[in-house]
């Protein structure tokens, strides 16, 4: 049994198997700083961490920045996103003269859905530079800060509701692209520095490629044994149960996993 496997209650546990999430994904970062606790989560590829009660409720599954993921679940879906390899695109509108900078596993179909949309209330949105991160929903977020200052107001009519746009800057397309390519070029070199994988490696665009059943092997790894795919996944997420190394969330395109 693991160390954060002894420390869940079984309100705890209930509530990793509500919202599907493996002991695996869960990370012991009790009486760590902020900054510690998010370089643990990520080195893990952590979705959840066990730290002090909150406030509220008491509760102690929080998400990197600190939230309680259990007094607002929603918030798993951003911490989900946050690691997730994808796509960082910068797009603009030259009807609006905005330029939105995002993230997507298929920066394309994006592309295609908000002229669909009418995002912003425009339908020219085009790409215009896209780079791949490892951790694209934490290049987005802080690309956005970067450029608080330029950030521009537009709401646009979804499904029948008056929508805010949050991701667009009164900017130069060309000032948001040298954002994002520094901000993913510093979170290549951290990786580096840590002895990861390099996060260039080209994505999948969602469809299931590893089926549920089938067995798979870590060369990185070996002392793991055989592994078992626990569910059918895509290039993003796969969930694995190795014969010595226990259930293990992995991010095929960046792990180097393999059907054995």
């Amino acid at each position: 049994m693991s160390s954060v496997d002894a420390l869940l209650s079984s309100a705890e546990r209930k509530f990793l198997a509500r919202h599907q999430i493996t002991v695996s994904q869960v990370v012991d970062a009790r009486g760590l700083t902020k900054q510690a606790r998010g370089d643990l989560m990520r080195s893990r590829a952590a979705v959840l961490a066990i730290g002090s009660p909150c406030e509220k409720q008491g509760h102690r599954l929080r998400i990197s920045p600190g939230h309680c993921a259990e007094c607002d679940p929603k918030k798993i879906a951003f911490a989900r996103r946050h690691r997730s390899p994808a796509q960082v695109y910068v797009a603009c509108s030259s009807a609006l003269t905005l330029t939105k900078i995002g993230s997507s596993v298929n920066a394309n179909g994006r592309i295609a859905k908000l002229n669909a949309e009418r995002y912003g209330g425009a339908a020219d949105w085009r790409l215009i530079d896209m780079c791949h991160s490892s951790e694209a929903g934490r290049i987005e977020y802080e690309a956005h800060a970067a450029l608080a200052q330029c950030r521009a107001d537009a709401r646009y009519w979804k499904a029948g509701v008056l929508t805010e746009c949050y991701e667009l800057f009164a900017c130069p397309a060309e000032v948001a692209m040298t954002v994002v390519r520094m901000l993913v070029g510093r979170s290549a070199s951290d990786r580096v520095d840590k002895g990861c994988t390099s996060p260039s490696e080209p994505l999948n665009s969602g469809e299931v490629i590893w089926r549920k059943g089938s067995k798979v092997s870590h060369p990185g790894h070996p002392e793991w044994g055989s592994g078992t795919i626990l569910a059918d996944g895509d290039g993003e997420r796969l969930e694995v149960r190795f014969a010595f190394g226990g259930d293990r969330v992995l991010c095929p395109s960046l792990s180097g996993v393999q059907l054995a």
